[in-house]
């Protein structure tokens, strides 16, 4: 007899309390059932801190904490504007040389990856006697020119962990250990049409060269020797993931390499068919590609499936995209926009082509 039993008096009646067990375990279940059943809210853009400007944002960048990231916008024409708060306000940061009207031509810029406040910008129409290249290292504040590269047309830029910096120059290839105040030559790369997008994946000591019409070249170290891939092709942009997945927008589509660039297959989604002009990759497996002519597809899972964004509230393109803080953000004629990524990230796998096969 239980002590409850002995204070009353009364005896307890066997086997209510299984009965009670199998009520809790299958009934609750039942009553979460309708709130799992909900349909995930769709995707939607909205207005990311537009900057008033009537140019085009070119290029999109962010580093920084998960919370708080610093973005960096470019706008055609007008130079470049910081964002502290994930693009709700904006803030010009480019006290940089004006040409006539107030213009301010940015070709390309760098942001540290381990340094938010810390860019590299490349000015373009300058005088040969002007530097081509400015620092800063308070978010665009301020800005102090470096001489190093004066007189040559800096066409692609990248920074790596260290603040150690690579420039493509023509054909010339140069390295900056201390973050452009001084500049090495290194071998001049091998290809043939002109660099559109440098980039660096440090985890694995790759250098990446998008080039017009010539494909993508690859270097492990610092240019001495160079590698080809997706000869012939026009690389508009490149980004490097996790566990050495690089991905290349191309005019045929999006390419896809699992082992650092070595080889590549080109992925076939009806999706990300056609001429893609901008790709962002995100550390779980985000992957987003903006398809000429079509709206902008996102993947959660490296590239197997994908599901194609609502399109831009302005009609126009995306000219640039970035993945940074849960958020896809994207440059257009009208400024930046903003989509929040759902919270659901499955594993990434490998993509296995079923038609045709991987190509360098």
């Amino acid at each position: 007899m239980h002590m409850a039993d002995l204070l009353t008096g009364t005896r307890s009646r066997p086997g209510w309390r299984p009965i009670a067990w199998l009520v809790l375990a299958f009934g609750l279940p039942l009553l979460a059932l309708p709130s799992a059943l909900q349909p995930t809210p769709p995707l939607q853009w909205e207005p990311a801190g537009v900057p008033a400007v009537p140019g085009a944002v070119r290029l999109l960048l962010g580093a920084g904490d998960a919370g708080a990231p610093v973005l960096y916008a470019v706008a055609e024409h007008w130079g470049i504007y910081r964002s502290e708060d994930s693009g709700a306000s904006w803030d010009p940061a480019s006290r940089l040389p004006r040409r006539g009207l107030g213009r301010v031509e940015v070709t390309c810029i760098a942001l540290a990856p381990d340094d938010p406040w810390f860019l590299l910008a490349a000015l373009n129409d300058q005088d040969d006697s002007l530097p081509a290249l400015y620092q800063t290292g308070d978010g665009g504040r301020y800005w102090v020119p470096r001489r190093g590269l004066s007189g040559l047309p800096v066409e692609a830029l990248t920074l790596v962990p260290g603040k150690a910096a690579y420039a493509a120059c023509g054909r010339h290839l140069y390295f900056s250990p201390d973050g452009g105040d001084t500049w090495l030559r290194l071998a001049d790369h091998p290809a043939q049409g002109r660099p559109l997008v440098l980039t660096a994946d440090p985890a694995r000591r790759v250098l990446y060269l998008g080039t017009e019409r010539d494909g993508l070249w690859l270097t492990t170290d610092q240019g001495a020797n160079w590698s080809s891939a997706l000869a012939g092709r026009t690389v508009w942009a490149v980004a490097a993931a996790c566990e050495g997945r690089v991905y290349a927008g191309t005019e045929d589509g999006l390419h896809l390499s699992e082992d650092g660039g070595a080889s590549w297959q080109r992925l076939r989604s009806p999706a990300v068919q056609g001429s893609v002009h901008a790709v962002a990759a995100g550390p779980s497996g985000e992957v987003a590609a903006a398809v000429q002519g079509r709206a902008v597809t996102l993947s959660m899972d490296g590239g197997i499936t994908w599901q194609s964004l609502p399109p831009l509230p302005i009609g126009g393109p995306a000219t640039v995209l970035l993945l940074q803080s849960g958020h896809l953000f994207a440059g257009t004629a009208q400024g930046v926009w903003r989509c929040q990524l759902p919270d659901r990230r499955p594993p990434i796998a490998h993509v296995r082509v079923t038609h045709g096969s991987g190509h360098r």
